[in-house]
């Protein structure tokens, strides 16, 4: 499943979900309840080109490896408060 971004048109807040290709963009904002989300393209299919800030390709990878992680934990850690039995 592949991460995508989203911002809201009202509130402006943006965040991250883990979302099936074929699933819709959501219809409500989870901050304010009343904007409507739009996905923010990725950045690897920007039109114009950082030379400053350019990447090489493990480096992207990584990075990708780190913030998964960082969800990972961040999921878990919500299970976990949830006090199921799983964990």
């Amino acid at each position: 499943m592949p991460k995508y971004a989203y911002r809201c048109d009202c509130c402006q807040s943006e965040w991250t979900s883990w979302a099936s290709v074929s699933l819709p963009i959501p219809t409500d904002c989870p901050e304010c309840v009343q904007g409507t989300p739009s996905r923010i393209p990725p950045e690897s299919l920007s039109t114009t080109k950082d030379t400053t800030q350019a990447l090489k390709t493990g480096q992207l990878v990584e990075q990708a490896i780190i913030e998964a992680k960082e969800d990972l934990e961040k999921q878990a850690k919500e299970l976990r408060k949830e006090d199921n039995d799983y964990f």
